[in-house]
């Protein structure tokens, strides 16, 4: 099979980075707590006391616009059932605005979903005339807008419609690059909700480095000024609107292969080599912070496989973050990061050029990071005159370099552990490396034998020392002569020779060998030779 670094660099017509899916929250700033809503209640609406009553007028309002805007457009208007695919239901009206070019909504649906309202008062409080109000869980009616627009493609705002009428806006970026390309007269193939191939590659590009996030903003601020609004244009001149949060923000990368072939083989070395990607040492290097090595509650440190169908995909996840790798349509690579609390890295929720630029630069760094790790396991085999150098005394007389012998317990531990991968990115140190060799070895390994190592691995140029550090760094040559040997060590010498042995149970290759011994003491017999 090619090696995966062949995969990539000769295999690959197509790579971009850009966001995929967004997951906004609307909400009013200043209609949060009680406090707020007592100030919107009795200055902004003119009533002398706070009055529930009121929240209740403005739900009622807001659900008849909404019907008096589905019956004057003749759109369809339902009633969600439990359990139903909301998508599925919306996807022939999207193709059908999509074929005629025509945009608007296409589809109102309602539900009754769990959502943190104001909570009416309780009979004490009606007693007492107390205006008490706090934020509970329950079941409003819901309305979602399924909306075909000229820039987003198919979308979707989600509206409560009791106070404090939260949102949720769903967008896919890979529809808004699509969506421009083909207004800009591009020729696109799309896969799913990605670009397979596009007529001209640097405009695809320049329109990524383009988006902003007033690009979203234009679209909310678009849709809210045609939609129905709980809030009268007297409210939305007081500072009552909506703002845009980023709930869920997925960031990706997308490799398109020339031939599906290649994309499986690609995915199947990373599925077979790379499932320990969730320990804590690999996630460091993910992610680029320390992650310590004690899992959190109901998180434990893994890597998930899922398959669905022929389709399989690679899962790592710190803290709310996740990194996945998966195959679209059996060509398209695509390497994502979902932040889902923009907090965990110290950027704000609240939708800026600032917060998503930075969320952009991380998780672009995080995908070329899990490449790169993927790339540095499958580095090409060293040469012939480089494993001689290896294995053999090597340099001048006065400073003579021991060799490695391979084979030696010793050095098949020091090697095996070079290929740990927190030793690979941002260097180690003498007793990091001696805990690792230990471990392999199974049994004590001594500061002073490390020393030694050290002194041969760097003489071999396989590691080199970080200057003005205590700290060592493994070379190219060293991880390529690290992974060969160790591979070769535990899955070829020790694995053959075992079924090489006339105890173990017959296989292929042990019953191959013994009809070959076979052959050969025939042979030796019909010569008349003495075996």
């Amino acid at each position: 099979m090619p090696n995966l670094n062949t995969l990539l660099d000769r295999c690959v017509l197509l790579v971009y980075e850009f966001f995929d899916r967004f997951f906004l929250n609307g909400y009013v700033a200043r209609l949060q707590d009680a406090d707020d809503l007592a100030w919107f209640l009795t200055k902004v609406r003119g009533h002398d006391i706070p009055r529930y009553e009121v929240l209740g007028e403005m739900s009622r309002r807001f659900v008849a616009a909404v019907e008096k805007l589905a019956a004057d457009q003749q759109i369809p208007l339902i009633e969600f059932e439990r359990g139903q695919r909301k998508e599925d239901i919306a996807a022939p009206l999207f193709e059908k605005a999509r074929l005629a070019d025509r945009e608007g909504v296409v589809l109102i649906g309602w539900a009754q979903e769990r959502v943190n309202v104001f909570s009416p008062p309780n009979k004490q409080d009606r007693q007492t005339g107390k205006f008490a109000p706090k934020r509970h869980p329950a079941r409003p009616k819901t309305f979602y807008f399924y909306i075909w627009d000229r820039d987003w493609g198919p979308t979707n705002i989600r509206i409560c419609t009791y106070a404090p009428f939260a949102m949720r806006i769903n967008l896919n970026g890979q529809m808004w690059l699509i969506q421009h390309l083909r207004r800009s007269g591009h020729y696109v193939e799309t896969i799913d909700n990605g670009i397979a191939d596009v007529d001209d590659k640097e405009a695809l590009r320049r329109l990524c480095r383009r988006f902003r996030a007033a690009h979203v903003q234009r679209y909310f601020d678009r849709w809210m000024y045609r939609l129905p609004s709980p809030f009268t244009a007297q409210d939305r001149k007081a500072g009552f609107r909506h703002q845009l949060s980023m709930l869920q923000v997925e960031v990706s990368r997308t490799e398109i292969f020339d031939r599906p072939l290649h994309a499986r083989q690609f995915f199947a070395a990373v599925a077979r080599d790379l499932l320990d990607l969730g320990r804590p040492e690999l996630l460091s290097i993910i992610f680029g912070r320390r992650v310590s090595s004690k899992p959190r509650p109901g998180r434990p440190f893994r890597t998930r496989v899922f398959n669905q169908g022929v389709q399989v995909s690679l899962n790592v996840q710190h803290r709310n973050t996740a990194v996945k790798q998966y195959l679209k349509w059996g060509r398209a690579l695509r390497t994502e990061t979902t932040f889902n609390d923009a907090h965990d890295f110290g950027v704000g929720r609240l939708l800026s050029d600032l917060n998503l630029t930075r969320l952009f630069l991380l998780g672009r760094d995080f995908n070329r990071r899990l490449l790169q790790l993927e790339r540095q396991s499958h580095r090409a085999a060293p040469s012939a005159t480089q494993i001689q150098a290896l294995v053999m005394p090597s340099g001048p007389a006065s400073h003579r370099v021991p060799g490695l012998r391979l084979g030696a317990p010793r050095v098949a531990a020091l090697l095996a552990a070079l290929c740990r991968f927190q030793l690979i990115f941002g260097g180690f140190r003498r007793h990091q490396l001696q805990q690792l060799v230990s471990e392999h070895l199974g049994a004590d390994y001594s500061g002073g034998q490390a020393a030694y190592d050290l002194a041969r691995l760097k003489g071999k140029g396989l590691i080199v020392r970080l200057p003005h550090t205590h700290r060592y760094q493994l070379t190219d040559l060293g991880m390529r002569m690290a992974t060969l040997f160790t591979t070769v060590h535990s899955q070829v010498l020790s694995a053959g020779l075992t079924q090489l042995d006339q105890h173990h149970p017959p296989t292929l290759v042990s019953r191959a060998y013994r009809a070959f011994q076979m052959a050969v003491r025939q042979h030796l017999v019909g010569t008349h030779m003495a075996a």
